[in-house]
């Protein structure tokens, strides 16, 4: 699991570092001006971002959460800030941050923290693609190819398709599709 540290005070997460090293995480640091660049090249599993209390980094940081949730809506980001206000919380999810955390905030809670949200996002990862031989279907992107060709569905199709992967396993009924696919 890797963490990239967006550090705007340039070393005031150090402990957060070590803290997520001796956790099993693979931690690195880097300024938000570049963040992204270092996004592109280590791809992390998570984004934790410090905010200073005053000065230009804070909003080079938020800029950045603004950015990674253009190109990336699905990777988990923790605010750490030094300042609780409610306007601060606000900003920092109208941004795009997951969580914010207020300092002090203990290495433990944010560990379990971090690791809640990488393991609620591989979830959300495996049930966004559904699966049989050489046929998948990306739910997010509605989209369904099998052996490389995408194949064009209409709703009802898709909803049934659908029903159909996520139980391949199982027996599916007659009724089983008229109440998920046609609400009957």
């Amino acid at each position: 699991m890797g963490v990239l540290i967006v550090d705007d005070a340039g070393a005031s997460l150090g402990w957060a570092c070590e803290a997520l090293t001796d956790a099993g995480f693979e931690a690195g640091r880097v300024l938000p001006a570049g963040a992204l660049a270092e996004l592109a090249r280590a791809a992390p599993e998570a984004v934790l971002v410090d905010l200073a209390v005053a000065g230009a980094g804070r909003q080079d940081a938020f800029r950045f959460i603004e950015a990674l949730r253009a190109s990336d809506g699905r990777l988990p980001v923790v605010i750490l800030s030094a300042l609780g206000h409610a306007d601060e919380r606000v900003r920092g999810r109208r941004a795009g941050a997951d969580l914010l955390l207020t300092k002090p905030v203990a290495a433990v809670e944010l560990v379990l923290r971090l690791r809640g949200l990488i393991e609620a996002a591989r979830r959300d990862a495996q049930e966004r693609v559904l699966s049989c031989g050489d046929l998948s279907m990306q739910l997010g992107e509605r989209r369904v190819a099998r052996a490389g060709r995408a194949i064009e569905l209409k709703p009802g199709e898709f909803r049934m398709l659908e029903q159909l992967l996520r139980h391949k396993d199982h027996v599916v009924t007659r009724g089983m599709l008229l109440e998920t696919v046609w609400d009957i």
